[in-house]
């Protein structure tokens, strides 16, 4: 979940943050029926605008990356902080936190 996938700024859709990646290797190495054909190797990667979860339209992305660019350092587009306008409920605790400190990119929480 989250992290900063390898994917470059052009193909980034804006104004969004990555919030999903799923290896296509593991998915394949499970030998499960899926519904839908899928490759074998390389990332799926899921965007969504997370202004949305300040009650404006849902908008979401999907992105394909394949194996041979995994390996690439991708530089990401300038983002707004992962919450939108909400952006200091990110941690109360820190008390005054001002827009430049508000993280831009969800930590990376690897799931098995």
């Amino acid at each position: 979940m989250g992290g900063r996938p390898p994917v470059d700024k052009a193909t980034w859709p804006r104004w969004m943050h990555c919030i999903a990646q799923l290896d296509l290797s593991e998915i394949a190495a499970q030998n499960v029926a899926v519904r839908y054909s899928l490759p074998d190797t390389g990332l799926l990667v899921f965007f969504a605008d997370t202004d949305s979860f300040s009650g404006s339209d849902h908008q979401g992305a999907v992105c394909y990356v394949p194996n041979e660019e995994l390996d690439k350092e991708h530089e990401p587009p300038v983002l707004r902080p992962v919450y939108g306008e909400d952006w200091n409920c990110y941690d109360i605790t820190a008390g005054s936190v001002s827009r430049s400190d508000a993280p831009t990119i969800f930590p990376r929480w690897p799931i098995k």
